[in-house]
């Protein structure tokens, strides 16, 4: 780190790169939150999918399909994200991504709602990333390679949206 720069707080976005372990208690929340009316075989599926994009190892997608989403409470899921972080905001895209897969529930759309709040992030933020869920499952059934890329730097863009994203600005 730059010595003149400060060292970030906590709402500000991690500069490192997500770790195996960070993933790993992100995708443990996301089953939390995806479960909140049940975990279907769709959204198992889906979480499998996801997994596999981000590169996690296969004992690890295992330990993770394994874990019993109703094990823990919601606070104890997400104790761990700091507010209005780069964790958090991946948590949250995450969360509606695979809760969206079988269709996204009322349960669904509250949890992931109060979650949000619980670490940091505001409601135009969440109703911006269930929005872009919606279109994302569109550009999938378009399978347009140049939509798809297009897509991709957007969903990456939204990462950025910190100022926005949190609920203290």
């Amino acid at each position: 780190m730059d010595p003149q720069q400060a060292a970030p707080t906590p709402t500000e976005p991690q500069s490192a790169p997500l770790t195996l372990e960070d993933g790993v208690r992100i995708l443990k929340a996301v089953k939390v939150l995806a479960a909140s009316d049940g975990f279907s075989g769709m959204e198992r599926a889906g979480l499998r999918k996801r997994m596999r994009q981000l590169g996690i190892p296969e004992h690890v997608q295992d330990e993770i399909d394994a874990f019993d989403p109703h094990s823990v409470s919601l606070e104890d899921a997400l104790r761990d994200f700091p507010p209005g972080g780069l964790k958090a905001r991946y948590l949250l895209i995450a969360a509606i991504s695979v809760a969206s897969v079988d269709g996204y529930s009322d349960e669904e759309r509250l949890l992931i709602r109060h979650a949000a709040a619980h670490v940091g992030l505001s409601e135009p933020f969440v109703e911006v990333l269930e929005a872009a869920e919606r279109v994302a499952r569109m550009v999938e059934l378009l399978r347009n390679p140049e939509l798809a890329d297009a897509w991709q730097a957007l969903g990456g863009a939204l990462l950025k949206l910190e100022h926005v994203a949190t609920t203290s600005h």
